[in-house]
C-alpha cells in the first residue's frame, strides 16, 4: 500500500516536472506549484518569490520575499529562515518533524528565488522531503530559465527605449545643427561687420566681413581670442577712439554712432556702428557685440549733393545779378537815346524857342525817370533742391 502511494506520488512529481517545461512566466509557475503540488504534499501555506536585485542575499530582497512570522509557535521568523537558506545555499527548516522549510532556487552560488512551504498540522515526512527535493531541483532550472527570459526581455525593452532615445536625440541634434548652420550662414553672408568682445576686450566671434575690414584698414589678421588693442597697435590714432567706444559698450551702454576713420591705404571710411550689451543665461553681462555698416558711399554722395546745391545757389545768385544789371543797362540806354535825339534836334538853328524848350524838358524828364531815380527792385533767386 505504501509502495503504491510512493509510485503514485512519484508519477505526480514527474508530471509536475514535465509541466514546468511549458511554463514561461513567474505567475504561471506560481499557479502551477500551488495547484499541482498540493496533490503531492499536504501543506497549509506555499509561497514562491523571485529576488528583485542582482544580489539575492540583500536584506531588502529577503524581507520583501516572504514577510511575516512563521505559523504556530515557532520562534523563528520567515525572514531569518530565508536569510539562512540564501546564506548557506541549502534548504533551511524548522521543527521536528519539519513544519516549515525554505528552498533556495536557481544557481547554487547565486539563488534566484525561494520556495516556502509550511505544514504545521502534520509536518513533512522524509518521503515528502525527498519528493520536494526532486520538485525543487527542476523548479530551480525553470526559475533560472524564466529569470534569463526576464533579463533578455528587459534588455530588449531597454534596447528599444535606448534606440528610441537615440533617434530623438539625433533628431534634436539635426534640428539644432540645422538652426546653427542657418545662423552661421546668415552671420557670414551679411556684408555688415559683426564683432563680439568679452569683458577683457578679446574677440569672442567675428564674421568674414569684420575680418576683411581689419585687413583692409589696418593690415591685421583678426582671429578669435585676439586682443582688440593688439590688433590696432599699428594705428595708434584710431585705437583710442575705437577702444573708447567698446569700453562704453562693455560698461553696459547700448548706443549707435556714426564714425569716420582714416584708413591707411585708402580714403577715409565712414561706418554706422551699433553697440549692444551681451548677457549670459544668468542675465549677467559677459561682453558686448557690434554691427557696423559701411556708409562711406552714402556720406560721399551726401557731401557731393551738398556741394552741388551750394554751386546751384551761387549760380542763381549770379543769374539774379545779371538780370538786375541787364535791366539797369536797358534803362540807361533808353535815357541816353532820348538825350542823344534831343541834343541833335537842339543843334538845328531853325528851331523856335518853344520847340527848343520842349526838347530841353524831354532831356530833363528822361533823366528824372531814369534808373538812378527808380525804386530799388530785389530779384529773388529761384530756390534750389532741398538739402
Amino acid at each position: 500500500m505504501e509502495k503504491g502511494r510512493d509510485i503514485a506520488q512519484l508519477n505526480l512529481v514527474l508530471e509536475l516536472v514535465s509541466e514546468f517545461a511549458s511554463v514561461t512566466t513567474l505567475k504561471e509557475l506560481e499557479r502551477t506549484i500551488d495547484s499541482r503540488l498540493r496533490w503531492i504534499l499536504d501543506f497549509e501555506e506555499c509561497e514562491l518569490r523571485m529576488m528583485r536585485g542582482s544580489d539575492a542575499s540583500d536584506d531588502s530582497d529577503v524581507e520583501s520575499a516572504l514577510p511575516g512570522p512563521l505559523p504556530g509557535s515557532v520562534a523563528i521568523s520567515k525572514e531569518a529562515l530565508v536569510r539562512q537558506a540564501l546564506a548557506t545555499g541549502v534548504p533551511a527548516s524548522v521543527g521536528m518533524p519539519i513544519t516549515a522549510i525554505v528552498y533556495p532556487l536557481g544557481l547554487s552560488d547565486k539563488p534566484l528565488g525561494v520556495l516556502y512551504l509550511a505544514a504545521e498540522t502534520a509536518g513533512f515526512s522524509y518521503r515528502d522531503l525527498r519528493l520536494l527535493h526532486h520538485v525543487c531541483s527542476s523548479l530551480g532550472a525553470v526559475l533560472a530559465r524564466i529569470h534569463q527570459a526576464s533579463i533578455e526581455s528587459e534588455f530588449r525593452a531597454n534596447e528599444t527605449r535606448l534606440q528610441s532615445m537615440n533617434m530623438r536625440l539625433e533628431q534634436r541634434v539635426m534640428e539644432r545643427t540645422s538652426e546653427r548652420d542657418v545662423l552661421i550662414a546668415m552671420f557670414q553672408a551679411t556684408d555688415m561687420s559683426i564683432q563680439v568682445l568679452d569683458m577683457d576686450c578679446r574677440l569672442l566671434a567675428i564674421n568674414d566681413a569684420g575680418i576683411a575690414q581689419y585687413k583692409r584698414m589696418y593690415g591685421a589678421n583678426a582671429m578669435i581670442g585676439d586682443s582688440l588693442p593688439e590688433l590696432l597697435k599699428g594705428a595708434p590714432a584710431q585705437m583710442a577712439a575705437i577702444v573708447g567706444l567698446w569700453r562704453r559698450a562693455l560698461g553696459g551702454e547700448a548706443f549707435t554712432v556714426q564714425q569716420e576713420f582714416d584708413a591707411s591705404a585708402s580714403q577715409p571710411c565712414s561706418y554706422e556702428m551699433r553697440f549692444e550689451v551681451l548677457r549670459g543665461s544668468d542675465d549677467m553681462q559677459i561682453g558686448a557685440f557690434m554691427t557696423a555698416v559701411d556708409t562711406t558711399d552714402s556720406v560721399r554722395q551726401q557731401r557731393a549733393l551738398a556741394d552741388t546745391q551750394e554751386a546751384l545757389r551761387q549760380s542763381q545768385k549770379l543769374e539774379a545779378i545779371g538780370q538786375l544789371t541787364g535791366g539797369v543797362a536797358h534803362d540807361f540806354n533808353n535815357v541816353l537815346a532820348v538825350i542823344k535825339a534831343s541834343t541833335e534836334l537842339l543843334r538845328k538853328t531853325s528851331l523856335n524857342d518853344e520847340r527848343r524848350q520842349r526838347f530841353i524838358e524831354s532831356i530833363g524828364n528822361a533823366v528824372t525817370r531814369g534808373p538812378a531815380n527808380r525804386p530799388t527792385t530785389r530779384v529773388r533767386p529761384q530756390a534750389g533742391p532741398a538739402a
